[in-house]
């Protein structure tokens, strides 16, 4: 069953026929439904209400959440509320879009075992909060200085952070030493990234414009290419890829 808000494990079409048109969604079905009958004062609501007494008779766990920038404040919170009121600490996939609210409050309340995608741009940061998820998407990384809190990750996608030249030489120094273990894909994008950035035993690195030597790895549910790339390794013999475009500051690194 999915919709824009709710993506849960329950597969069963044979009882939820009465639900379900065929290609679309569970919330278009809705939208349906509230232009013949409105039975809410509030949508939000009111599909909070019906969730909640769904997961009553399937006995489904929510996977995803996602959100863009028309998802309502009201909706995106009605379905963080709907996981507390479950008593489910965990999510597959969580995805922010628009929601004005303490970013930390809500990831030390929700462990996001997979994906997590945040779009938007939060006035209060979640400070030196560590994150697990396997694979991390943060659109406007102000607040982030360094890539100490994903360590744990083996995505990373970083735009508009702090970053700075001596950020990413320490990263490399510590991942080629064996430290962030998990890591497939690193992209940083960052204005502190400048000409000036150079890594110890890395002879060429900027602006290179060679395309044969480009990669490009599935990892997960993603294709991760890395173009004009410099090969590297760790210290184990460990091969990678990487690409700093100094134009536009940012650093890729595939592994």
């Amino acid at each position: 069953m999915e919709s824009s808000y709710f993506d849960t494990n329950y597969e069963d079409d044979e009882n939820f026929k009465l639900m379900k048109l065929p290609d679309v969604a569970l919330h278009d079905v809705i939208k349906f439904w509230s232009a013949v009958d409105v039975f809410w004062n509030n949508v939000h609501y009111g599909l909070k209400d019906m969730f909640i007494h769904l997961n009553e008779i399937l006995n489904c766990s929510v996977l995803s959440i996602e959100s863009d920038e028309r998802t309502p404040d009201e909706a995106l919170m009605m379905a963080l509320e709907f996981l507390s009121w479950k008593n489910q600490t965990s999510i597959r996939k969580l995805e922010i879009g628009s929601f004005e609210c303490d970013l930390k409050e809500i990831l030390e309340a929700i462990e996001v075992t997979e994906t997590l995608k945040i779009t938007s741009e939060f006035e209060i940061h979640p400070g030196d909060f560590e994150f697990y998820s396997k694979s991390v998407t943060i659109k406007n990384s102000w607040w982030i200085e360094n890539l100490e809190p994903f360590k744990n990750c083996v995505e990373i996608e970083l735009s508009e952070s702090e970053i700075s030249n001596q950020s990413i030489i320490d990263f490399y120094g510590e991942w080629t030493a064996g430290s962030y273990s998990n890591l497939r894909w690193l992209s940083v994008k960052s204005e502190n990234l400048n000409e000036d950035f150079k890594l110890n035993g890395v002879p060429f690195l900027k602006d290179q414009k060679d395309l044969r030597t480009s990669v490009e790895k599935l990892i997960g549910d993603n294709i991760r290419a890395v173009y004009g790339s410099l090969m590297v390794s760790k210290k184990d013999g460990t091969p990678a890829f990487l690409r700093f475009y100094e134009k536009e500051g940012r650093f890729e690194l595939l592994i």
